[in-house]
Order: C-alpha cells, then sequence, then structure tokens
C-alpha cells in the first residue's frame, strides 16, 4: 500500500497525524497503520475508544454487506477466481460495475443465492496471522488515536445538533 500514489494523495492530517489510506478489520486481524482494528474491550473503556469501535465496526458492515452482495450475485468471487492473478483486479471491477449497473436499474439479488453465501460463510474459517516486518504498531496507535479523538469530537457536535 505504501508504494501506490493515488492512496498517497489521499491520506489526510487529523490531529496533527498523517492519516493514510488503511484496511478496516476486527479484533482477530494484526493491529497496524495499513489495518485498523477496534480498542480492545475493557470495563474502563473511556467513551473515545467506544465512539471510535463503533465508528468502526458500524463501517466494517457496510463493506461486509456490499461484498456479501457482489458474492451473492457473482457468485465466482466467492467461490475464488481460477483464473491469472494478473486478470483478477479486472475481473472484480467488471463485477463491481456491472453489479451497481444492475442495482441502479433495480434488478434483485436471487434469495436463494443469498442463503446458500450465508450458509458458505459460516463456514469459512478466519484468515491466519500476517505481519509485516517493515509496519510500525507505534504509528498505527497514532492514527489510531487521532482517529479516535476526531470521531469523539464528531459524536459530540451531533449531540448539540
Amino acid at each position: 500500500m505504501d508504494s501506490c500514489p493515488l492512496l498517497s494523495e489521499m491520506s489526510r492530517e487529523i490531529s496533527g497525524v498523517n492519516v493514510p489510506v488503511f484496511i478496516i478489520g476486527d479484533s482477530a486481524f494484526r493491529f497496524s497503520k495499513q489495518l485498523m482494528k477496534p480498542y480492545p474491550f475493557s470495563v474502563n473503556q473511556n467513551n473515545g475508544e467506544k465512539v471510535f469501535n463503533y465508528a468502526l465496526s458500524k463501517t466494517r458492515r457496510v463493506v461486509e454487506n456490499a461484498f456479501g452482495h457482489l458474492k451473492a450475485r457473482f457468485r465466482r468471487i466467492g467461490k475464488g477466481i481460477d483464473n491469472s492473478v494478473r486478470n483478477a483486479n479486472s475481473i472484480i471491477k467488471a463485477c463491481c460495475v456491472l453489479h451497481n449497473f444492475l442495482n441502479d436499474n433495480n434488478d434483485t439479488l436471487n434469495a436463494k443465492w443469498l442463503r446458500a453465501l450465508e450458509e458458505l460463510e459460516t463456514r469459512r474459517q478466519n484468515p491466519c496471522d500476517i505481519s509485516y516486518a517493515s509496519d510500525d504498531p507505534i504509528i498505527g496507535d497514532m492514527i489510531r488515536t487521532a482517529l479516535c479523538t476526531y470521531f469523539e469530537i464528531e459524536a459530540i457536535v451531533h449531540l448539540f445538533l
């Protein structure tokens, strides 16, 4: 992700910290500057951490639902793409474009396919823990803290609107 100029251009400064584009994950994943995960549960968790965890969880649900619908409509994606790796990005992009076109034209997903996908997902194992030697968890913590502060301020502002 560090080598992609488009992602570098999309980074933003929040609370004095350069926040890059990152992947969102749940507590099963390894925390890093490239992968944000929730703060660990604690009975003494402060309000900012609770707000951050809620915002991250809410975003993950939206993304997971979108991928679920894409995999239900194009069942080949959910089973793995057996084409050349160099074609995988083009195949996924084409599926996304077609999916959006069909949604815009009020096409519906097959309910039977959705149920089959849900059944398949319940049997899927969690990914293995992958670590990157070049990743600095301290930078990841700075990014998460900046986002935590930002989300907490936004939550307070919305209370008064």
